[in-house]
């Protein structure tokens, strides 16, 4: 049944997504063939080339901020609406459990995200010239080629916990906020604060601890290295203290998107309010 959710709230989302994905691949296009060419012209196709690439990012430019605006949105409008107002009602009457309600959406939520950020990232590629693209390439794959697999599989890891964390945080502040019959906008904005603020203070709490071994590490090569008169200071003495620290934000984050999972599907299950 999951997966059936996840189906239906895929194609309900993929209408807004696609065409937006598709507009600013094209603009990135345009403007940078409009940037790039270089022939003889007159002042007048000149000053028309000009205008017309500064329409050309200039709307770019907004589909940009609107995609990554549309995100947050569905985030929103999807839970809130199919959960908790009109369709409510029917959601709640299948025969589906609440966590499979919160996860197909979490799920989705998590795709676009991704998927949006992915296409900012190449579009924004795509203004790079093959030549200075060639020379970018080559210094991210020295940098790359610093940190084995297991690295990356970590930083993958954070990312996936921490973009589940971010969306499950919107989902528990709605789902406290509904819990009151008025004001309800209001209070799901200040429930946020208060679990972002959470958030972030665990952070700040165990980032003492975790950094510490990092900056002994950076702290001991520099003075070793200063007392011979240079420095080959490496990142690769570094690896093992961020694989550690890597692990414990990794831990971290996780407990903290278990924590809000399990509230808003508690809340969901038992203190659900459609009125």
């Amino acid at each position: 049944m999951l997966r059936k959710l996840m189906k239906y709230e895929f194609k309900a989302t993929a209408r807004w997504f696609f065409p937006l994905y598709i507009a600013i691949v094209l603009f990135a296009l345009i403007s940078r063939t409009l940037i790039s060419t270089q022939s003889v012209e007159n002042d007048i196709i000149k000053n028309l080339r000009g205008i017309l690439t500064t329409i050309s990012i200039l709307a770019y430019a907004l589909l940009f901020v609107g995609t990554m605006v549309l995100s947050l949105v569905v985030v929103i409008q999807r839970f809130y609406k199919s959960l908790l107002g009109d369709e409510g009602y029917l959601m709640f009457t299948l025969p589906v459990k609440t966590w499979q309600h919160t996860t197909s959406k979490l799920l989705i939520a998590m795709l676009w995200n991704i998927l949006s950020a992915l296409i900012g990232f190449c579009s924004i590629m795509l203004f790079i010239p093959s030549r200075e693209m060639s020379e970018l390439i080559n210094e991210l794959s020295k940098i790359i080629g610093i940190f084995n697999a297991s690295f990356y599989i970590l930083g993958g890891l954070i990312l996936l916990v921490n973009i589940a964390r971010t969306i499950i945080e919107i989902y528990a502040a709605i789902t406290l906020g509904h819990m009151f019959n008025k004001h309800r906008i209001i209070l799901s904005f200040a429930f946020y604060i208060g679990i972002n603020t959470i958030s972030q203070v665990v952070y700040m709490l165990i980032l003492p601890f975790v950094s510490s071994p990092f900056v002994k590490v950076i702290s001991e090569d520099i003075s070793y290295e200063a007392g011979i008169g240079h420095n080959s200071f490496s990142f690769a003495n570094m690896i093992p203290q961020l694989m550690t620290i890597s692990v414990i934000i990794l831990v971290v984050s996780v407990i903290l998107s278990a924590g809000y999972y399990i509230a808003t599907n508690y809340l969901l299950k038992t203190k659900l309010n459609l009125e």
